[in-house]
């Protein structure tokens, strides 16, 4: 049997090496080969200590290439959790090293050591270093760990090189968004909106009607777009969530021509208008943090740093933040136009706070909303969920107005402890959750079945989920109590609703929805009580004489 020599080894992903070949690897990390030394490099970390005291031999006496791999190498170890106090102490004392390439090396790696002594040496190197390239990654490093000192020093330091100065003002934003970072910086949802700012309400496509008779018509709710209502409000920003059947919201600028611009001067003139600034402070609470959003484009880091950059320039105290952003700015080029909303993020939803326990493929509690709503009220309703999942509708129907009783049905146990919890979370009353399958006898009495069923392969039913469907429409309606309805939704609309007039149910309401994935429509049957016979004429009553 032919033995693998070390470096056949090192082309398999799943090497792991052995003790014994150390001397091997660390001979290859000094070799001609970059690829073979990046592939050494990683097969020594993984030999942990016994590579960490191999390295730290064989580096007084290293040479380039092999002293700036070595330095690379002690800082992958130390973020293994290996050696870390004394390779961080080898990094900082590499600084003085009379190898750039080293230097260098050293400095980068240390841009993972947070450390107030690690600061205070790359400010020192900074200063004594000119080199450009070494700059940059200095103040990358600063980007990263630095704080108050490192700030003033990149904000103040002349710099001729145009590189170095993008890196710099690179270096800024993160710093300043890291400064920022403690500070509160939430929502105002008490904060009134006075009228001059009309809220845009998001809500799914197909639900516009529906969630625009939420709100009051002195709010004057229209519709300006699929998924968009606009709302005048005049008392506090958290009344949007009288809205149920709203995903969220947002304000929408005024739309600004492009004319051949970059859309980068396009969105930071909208992010820095007196228009966005009043929205900014009107409803937030602390620092302004934002992110950008292209709609429909990706991420355009490019555009998005241009942008970055020039709002920085004419409003320092507008923060970019992709990770703990209090705004999102949604940019869209539609037209010849640059389309602008600003969309509030760290603003509490109180709508939902019931929903404690979730399963795969639930429903969203916004849908599970609207279906209450085609339903209407009826006080007396005994209302049955056959695929009750998280049981949102039932939850949704609870807090909508009174009924009699509420039942719930679902093979999955996971789903019916899921259901009882957010029940119990909803405080609902008389509500019984069961393990079984939907077509077992209804519960007596049904007089509201209200559900969004499997829709797909996701929850077993795969190709058979149409047929299921249908059968299931027949089921219902040898279920329901006369003058029942029954609302759902249907991924196989003209399926369903042929099944449901074969069954003798009245189909009240269909309305397409859009959902993620799936091409769906909300369906409302009506059981109609038969027709009572006419009377039978009256006989004459025999004329008395």
């Amino acid at each position: 049997m032919t033995t693998r020599s070390v470096e056949e080894h090192l082309r398999d992903p799943g090497y792991t090496p052995s003790v014994k070949h150390a001397p091997k690897l660390l001979a290859l990390l000094a070799g001609d080969d970059d690829d073979t030394a990046a592939r050494a490099a990683r097969a020594l970390v993984k030999l942990g200590d016994v590579a960490a005291q191999r390295a730290l031999e064989a580096f007084p006496t290293a040479v380039a290439p092999a002293r700036g791999r070595l330095v690379d190498l002690f800082s992958d170890l130390a973020r293994a959790g290996v050696r870390e106090d004394e390779f961080r102490a080898l990094l900082l004392a590499t600084l003085d090293d009379g190898d750039a390439k080293s230097r260098r090396n050293a400095v980068i790696a240390l841009g993972h050591h947070e450390r107030p002594e690690v600061e205070r040496a790359l400010l020192d190197y900074w200063r004594r270093e000119p080199r450009p390239d070494h700059r940059r990654s200095v103040a990358r490093s600063l980007a990263k760990i630095g704080g108050a000192p490192s700030l003033a020093l990149l904000r103040l330091a002349p710099v001729d090189d145009p590189e170095l100065q993008r890196v710099a003002r690179e270096a800024v934003l993160m710093l300043e968004r890291r400064a920022v970072r403690d500070d509160e910086s939430v929502i105002a949802g008490d904060a009134k909106v006075d009228g001059a700012h009309d809220v845009t309400v998001r809500c799914r496509r197909g639900l516009e009607a529906l969630c625009e008779a939420e709100f009051d018509p002195a709010q004057k709710p229209r519709t300006i777009g699929a998924g968009r209502i606009a709302v005048s409000l005049r008392g506090p920003l958290s009344e949007v969530f009288r809205a149920r059947t709203m995903t969220w919201m947002g304000f929408d600028l005024t739309p600004r021509p492009l004319d051949g611009r970059d859309a980068a001067d396009v969105l930071a003139e909208a992010i820095t208008s007196d228009e966005a600034l009043a929205i900014f402070r009107r409803f937030t609470r602390g620092s302004l943090r934002y992110r950008i959003e292209w709609v429909g484009a990706g991420h355009r880091r490019g555009a998005t740093a241009r942008t970055v950059e020039r709002v920085s320039r004419v409003k320092p105290m507008l923060v970019n933040d992709s990770r703990e952003s209090t705004w999102e700015v949604s940019a869209l080029e539609h037209e010849g136009r640059l389309l602008v909303e600003l969309v509030p993020l760290r603003l509490d939803d109180p709508r939902f706070v019931y929903r404690v326990a979730e399963v795969p493929a639930a429903s969203h509690p916004s849908l599970a909303a609207a279906l209450v709503r085609v339903a209407h009220r009826r006080d007396t309703d005994i209302v049955w969920d056959p695929f009750v999942g998280s049981g949102l509708e039932l939850c949704e129907r609870a807090r909508f107005a009174p009924y009699a009783q509420l039942w719930g049905r679902d093979i999955d146990p996971r789903a019916v402890e899921a259901a009882r919890a957010n029940l119990a979370s909803a405080k609902a009353e008389r509500a019984t959750i069961e393990e079984g399958n939907a077509f077992d006898p209804a519960p007596k009495g049904v007089t509201l079945i209200l559900t969004n069923p499997p829709l797909g392969g996701r929850v077993g039913f795969g190709e058979n989920v149409a047929l299921m469907l249908e059968d299931f429409v027949a089921h219902a309606a040898a279920s329901l109590a006369p003058g029942g309805r029954m609302v759902w939704v249907s991924p196989v609309p003209a399926r369903t609703e042929r099944a449901a007039k074969a069954a003798g149910l009245a189909v009240t309401y269909r309305q397409r929805v859009a959902l993620p994935g799936f091409d769906t429509e909300i369906q409302r049957y009506d059981r109609v009580p038969p027709r009572a016979a006419p009377p039978a004429p009256r006989r004459a009553s025999p004329s008395r004489r």
